[in-house]
């Protein structure tokens, strides 16, 4: 029983939780000014927030980000299912 339960842990660890989420993570699409307004409103890189709008991080700074840029009228896209 505890082999089972140890298998079980060992396949659902936090990587590949982590590696879900960013799998199913939405996009926002927004326009070149719009990302250059973003980065000038949080004093970050493009990276920054291309990472953000891609759903590829999930720190307070990106999700601020995302939260900017929908009120700026950027569109979510859900991804397709695989």
């Amino acid at each position: 029983m505890f082999v089972k339960a140890y298998i079980f842990v060992m396949c659902f660890n936090l990587k590949n939780i982590t590696n879900l989420i960013k799998k199913m993570a939405t996009r926002i699409l927004v326009n070149n000014g719009d990302k250059k307004k973003l980065k000038e409103l949080f004093g970050c890189s493009y990276p920054t927030v291309s990472a953000a709008l891609n759903g590829k991080e999930t720190t307070s700074i990106h999700n601020r980000i995302r939260e900017a840029a929908l009120k700026l009228g950027g569109i979510e896209v859900i991804p397709k299912d695989s």
